[in-house]
């Protein structure tokens, strides 16, 4: 019974290797394959995307900007809170 299983699984895993040969050769033959306006509309929604990246990235530089000049501007003002609790604490 495992014999059989064993060459059924071989038979089909040579089938399935054969198949993508053939696939792979015919895709090698025929060019792109892809009408030229539907390569125009993917060159333009390629472009977008880059765009959209560029913007994203800039959009998320500034956020980490501003991120730090207020946690700069926290630590300056909690310094000086505590400086001027300090001095009220040792001259009592």
């Amino acid at each position: 019974m495992t014999e059989a299983l064993l060459v059924i699984g071989v038979i089909l895993s040579a089938l399935a290797v054969a198949l993508c040969i053939v696939i792979i050769y015919r895709s090698g033959r025929t060019g792109s394959g892809i009408p030229p306006l539907l390569d125009q509309r993917l060159l333009s929604i390629e472009g977008a995307i880059g765009r959209s990246d560029a913007t994203i990235r800039d959009e998320l530089g500034r956020g980490r900007e501003e991120t730090r000049d207020g946690a700069k501007s926290l630590r300056e003002e909690v310094t000086v809170c505590s400086n001027g609790w300090l001095a009220r604490y040792e001259r009592q």
